[in-house]
């Protein structure tokens, strides 16, 4: 094996190491709605809304909206996070593959 391919190869090795210590992952985003409850003594009667957060992601061509509890936004975002990076390293995978297959003998 040359010299390119050996340290593709090490690359490759790891970044599959890397995309193993991702264990979970969401695709989306945090969104933070502003709404009123309807009840005419509460607070948001007077414009201090009620804060609301959703991940909204895209799946079959329509919007999903979930609802998060304000205590799971931080592990929301870390696994949004998450998702951008195992984004990322599944395309630096890709063109090393890429790059693989372009010295494989022909034949």
């Amino acid at each position: 094996m040359d010299k390119e391919l050996q340290t593709i190869q090490a690359e490759r090795k790891e970044l599959r190491k890397q995309l193993s210590r991702i264990r979970y992952f969401v695709r989306g985003s945090i969104m933070e709605c502003e709404r009123t409850c309807g009840k005419p003594t509460c607070k948001c009667a007077k414009g201090q809304k009620h804060i609301a957060y959703y991940l909204s992601l895209k799946k079959e061509n329509k919007t999903l909206l979930i609802y998060l509890p304000r205590s799971s936004l931080k592990l929301a975002n870390k696994w949004i996070d998450n998702h951008k990076k195992l984004k990322e390293l599944i395309d630096k995978l890709l063109m090393l593959n890429i790059e693989v297959l372009k010295s494989k003998p022909r034949g």
